[in-house]
């Protein structure tokens, strides 16, 4: 959506239009562990065209654009540091781009505090430039409709900028922005300062394939929860093997003894025999005795 107004000197306009849509993709290469390098492409898509002959303010480009862009970004214990170079094609003869960018991140638990540089510079001539006609053609439709300022429609722009910006975590998939600052130098572009603030929702349909292993808790070489991918650079030239931790000695198995059976006692055994005999010898004696025999008067 893009919004403004304009104060010229034989109007004042002012409108709101649904500029255009972008969609892009980027992925990342996992070609380090230390430096993350993501290719982005993208492609811009107008709903609305300047021209010579309007009377409205211009609220965008109104052009189509394919940009190829080239993000690094490297994390450290307590920032992060990213970068960017890219090429902007546009159409209906405008001058291609070269869009750059540079910034640090601080980290924190529940939200992100960030600052950078950003700019374009013209690397192609547009297709008004150097012509006296083309050129007053624009400036004078820009001065009617846009109260002279360079913005938009401009022949062959170049502006560097800086910005400043928070970002809080209010769920895993909302995360709320605010950001602001102001142009330092440029050529033929407009000098602001600027404010914003956004709302985004992030959805994963599908798991993501990662193309590191996933990192345990204990292996974490990082104390800081945003950066869960860094690595020390060990090559160093010293033998990393002498902070390997040492094996921990295999434990034997554990044999089971055998229950101990108590001593036995030959005392007390022998008796035992000497009694059981006995008590046969009675038996055998009981046995012996005639039951008819008559016992025997005393005189």
């Amino acid at each position: 959506m893009g919004n403004a107004e304009s104060n010229g000197t034989d109007a004042v306009r002012s409108g709101t239009a649904l500029t255009g849509a972008q969609f892009g993709v980027e992925w990342n290469l996992g070609l380090s562990d230390f430096v993350d390098v993501i290719p982005q492409a993208s492609f811009y898509l107008p709903f609305e065209k300047v021209t010579s002959d309007q009377d409205s303010v211009m609220t965008s480009e109104g052009v189509d654009e394919t940009l190829l862009n080239l993000h690094l970004q490297t994390a450290f214990e307590g920032f992060r540091l990213y970068g960017a170079l890219g090429y902007l094609m546009r159409g209906e003869g405008r001058s291609n781009l070269l869009p750059w960018r540079v910034g640090m991140e601080w980290p924190f638990r529940t939200f992100l505090m960030g600052a950078r540089l950003m700019g374009y510079e013209s690397i192609s001539d547009d297709k008004d430039a150097g012509s006296t006609t083309g050129e007053a053609n624009r400036l004078t439709t820009i001065d009617r409709v846009s109260a002279g300022s360079f913005k938009f429609y401009s022949v062959n722009p170049g502006v560097v900028d800086s910005d400043v910006y928070v970002a809080f975590a209010l769920s895993p998939a909302f995360h709320m922005g605010l950001q602001g600052g102001l142009t330092l130098t440029g050529s033929n572009s407009a000098s602001e300062y600027h404010a914003g603030a956004s709302l985004t929702y992030r959805f994963t349909p599908a798991p993501i394939r990662s193309s590191r292993p996933a990192v345990k808790d204990e292996d974490r070489l990082s104390i800081d929860p945003y950066v869960d991918q860094f690595r020390e650079d060990t090559h160093d030239g010293i033998d990393q093997d002498l902070f390997k931790p040492k094996p921990k000695p295999r434990q034997r198995p554990v044999r089971r003894t055998q229950p101990v059976k108590p001593p036995v006692d030959r005392e007390a055994e022998e008796m035992k025999r000497l009694q059981q005999q006995l008590d046969e010898a009675e038996m055998t004696i009981e046995l012996k005795v005639d039951p008819k025999q008559k016992p025997r008067r005393r005189k």
